[in-house]
């Protein structure tokens, strides 16, 4: 189907036409009822007084309540770019600018490849948190101790239990491996509706004993933290770390904001009250257009329910958590993608010796860009 096409379906298909049929059937059926009724048994008019006056405030009620859905919405894209602007500082700042960890064990630039896969899961933990979707298998989200599958427990002294030993970041990204969804390379499961209310294992908040627990976004800024204080340890650039901390905090904040927006519903009493209004404004729409329009009161009725009832379904499903909400399986797609490039090995080596200006590639890129355009 040509794009025009299928973008009018498309626009189509989400007004309110479909979404409130029934009621907009009802309602159409209504005026019909009373124009018959008013053209041959009694006339039902009345005064059009109220039509002047409710309608007008009517629709500032409406407005307030579709933008009000708009400014958590643009509020949401906010903090969704503030996400991706510290992700991005964050992983450069790690790949360029900190030394390895000394002494650990690992080769060269595993930590750094650690860190940066964190910060991949964060964005995904955090969509699956606000969507509050059940938690898979403990060991795919939740932290564990990954020699014997137990997790890890502190004594009432604050120092660790005998037995146990201080976790790297390599066990978190381990423990954080959440589940891909089959026959895609990204790191979360499709889109499905989860049911607000039902009981059971949601994420970060509750695990299988139903013992109260972090959620996962914030117990992957906990490793993140651990790894810049391990780089305060080994004496690093006071400035970069100081970078780190920043982006981190920022980080925390972008996701304590993203609750605050997903929780900050607007009242049900409100509601209730405006679709309440706008029925019955509805209702005697009739009475007050038969004297002057006579028949056409029945269809003039009918483009008075799309449009009232049509805004109010935009509210509605711009709130809506499982239909036209954020983006957000793109936006972990596309920052995934771009912090791949750091694992890949397509990002020229962090050691400046190594490292040389790509002076060749970059003008042919901007070509093969440019003849991208050109032929779109």
């Amino acid at each position: 189907m040509p794009w025009p096409f299928a973008k009018f379906r498309y626009s189509l298909l989400t007004t309110s036409l479909l979404q409130s049929w029934a009621y907009i059937l009802l309602f159409t059926a209504w005026a019909a009822c009373v124009s018959i009724i008013s053209d041959k048994v009694y006339d039902l008019s009345i005064e059009t007084t109220l039509l002047n006056v409710f309608g007008t405030i009517l629709g500032f009620v409406i407005s307030f309540r579709t933008s009000s859905a708009f400014e958590r919405y643009n509020e949401g894209k906010k903090l969704l770019s503030s996400i991706a602007y510290s992700s991005r500082i964050f992983a450069r700042i790690v790949w360029f600018h900190t030394p390895s960890a000394e002494n650990s064990g690992v080769n060269g630039l595993e930590e750094k490849h650690n860190a940066i896969s964190l910060i991949q899961k964060f964005s995904v933990a955090i969509k699956q948190h606000l969507r509050e979707a059940p938690r898979k298998q403990d060991k795919q989200i939740s932290y564990q101790d990954t020699s014997t599958g137990e997790r890890k427990h502190a004594d009432k002294s604050g120092e660790p239990t005998a037995g146990s030993t201080t976790p790297s970041i390599g066990d978190a990204v381990i423990a954080f491996e959440l589940p891909k969804s089959q026959g895609a390379n990204d790191l979360h499961d499709e889109e499905k509706p989860v049911d607000r209310g039902s009981q059971g294992q949601m994420s970060g908040l509750r695990d299988g004993s139903g013992v109260p627990r972090l959620s996962v976004p914030l117990e992957i800024t906990f490793h993140l933290s651990s790894y810049i204080s391990m780089l305060q340890k080994q004496e690093n650039n006071a400035q970069n770390t100081n970078i780190l901390l920043n982006t981190l905090n920022e980080l925390v904040k972008s996701f304590t904001d993203l609750e605050k927006v997903s929780a900050d519903q607007i009242p049900f009493s409100y509601r209730s009250q405006l679709w309440g209004c706008t029925f019955l404004y509805i209702f005697f729409l009739p009475f007050q257009l038969w004297r002057s329009l006579r028949h056409i009161t029945i269809p003039g009725t009918f483009l008075a329910a799309i449009i009232f009832l049509g805004l109010l379904s935009a509210g509605e499903e711009i709130e809506n958590d499982d239909r036209n909400d954020l983006d957000m399986k793109t936006f972990c797609d596309d920052l995934k993608g771009e912090l791949d490039l750091f694992l890949n090995g397509q990002i020229p080596a962090p050691d400046p010796e190594e490292w040389k200006v790509p002076i060749d590639g970059i003008p042919q890129r901007l070509k093969d860009k440019e003849q991208e355009h050109s032929n779109s």
